[in-house]
């Protein structure tokens, strides 16, 4: 079985909007460290793919995300066709 590091999202803000890095007003040192270990993953090959249908009942735009994350219609659909291939999906 071929095993992989798989996440369905990640809520980031996205790295092309300044403005993402304030909340409410005030600055949030998460952002650096969240972009930071999400680039860091990227380049050991983790892909980032968040669910459209999420994405609309959370009422959440695709500019919130970092640029490396993919969209997908469904994240359902999408684990499912990736444990046929043989993934392993691991609920955390």
């Amino acid at each position: 079985m071929k095993r992989s590091h798989y996440s369905r999202f990640i809520s980031a803000p996205a790295k092309r909007k300044a403005d993402t890095r304030w909340d409410n007003g005030v600055l949030n040192p998460a952002f650096d460290d969240l972009v930071a270990g999400a680039d860091a993953l990227v380049a050991r090959g983790v892909k980032f793919e968040i669910c459209e249908i999420t994405l609309k009942n959370r009422g959440l735009k695709k500019e919130q995300f970092i640029q490396e994350a993919d969209f997908t219609p469904s994240g359902v659909v999408r684990l499912s066709k990736l444990q046929h291939q043989g993934y392993a999906y691991i609920k955390p």
